[in-house]
């Protein structure tokens, strides 16, 4: 099931909690609400992958081993997020593991000096800023604002806006033992 998906039409920029908090389409943007993704990974363990994309057609992956977020009054934290299981695009989540979500209206980060979704132009769930926002600014690659883009820190670094982003999540299911047991089952 696809949660996010960015690319050349973005959402407004400076989106407060409201519009994260309500489903949201325009053109090719999507927003999935944050209240409906909570309802839907706290019940059972969810992969997350996300898709990376460069304006040079360069493509980028990563895969977490369970994903899943807290509801309203967590203000929808990363609660659980996996390891880091497959894919070339190094790990953008890990360091805002347990943070709950921020934007320009809420400030949820643990940046004392400032507020990460105002710096950095997008809500996302913000340790100290940092590590990725795939709700930036969409600003065509290179572009000399640190931070203010649409990025994925160990692919391209914060200096380069992505061209495009997916988040994706599926269920986690059982890995099923070869052998049977004498009644048919899997092994548990």
């Amino acid at each position: 099931m696809c949660i996010a998906v960015c690319s050349a039409v973005r959402l407004a920029e400076s989106s407060n909690l409201l519009n994260y908090s309500v489903f949201s389409t325009r053109l090719n943007s999507l927003a999935v609400c944050n209240e409906n993704l909570y309802l839907l990974t706290h019940q059972n363990l969810y992969e997350l992958r996300v898709d990376l994309e460069d304006f040079d057609g360069g493509k980028g992956f990563a895969v977490y081993d369970g994903f899943s977020m807290g509801g309203e009054k967590e203000n929808y934290m990363l609660k659980f997020l996996g390891p880091l299981k497959a894919g070339d695009a190094g790990d953008g989540l890990t360091y805002h593991a347990s943070i709950p979500f921020s934007t320009i209206d809420i400030d949820n980060d643990r940046w004392e000096g400032g507020h990460c979704a105002v710096n950095h132009t997008g809500g996302w769930w913000y340790n100290q800023c940092e590590a990725s926002n795939l709700n930036g600014k969409y600003l065509n690659g290179l572009n000399p604002h640190e931070y203010q883009g649409v990025y994925w820190h160990e692919w391209h670094g914060p200096s380069y806006s992505l061209m495009s982003t997916k988040m994706m999540i599926r269920p986690k299911f059982r890995e099923i033992p070869k052998t049977p047991t004498t009644t048919g089952t899997p092994l548990e």
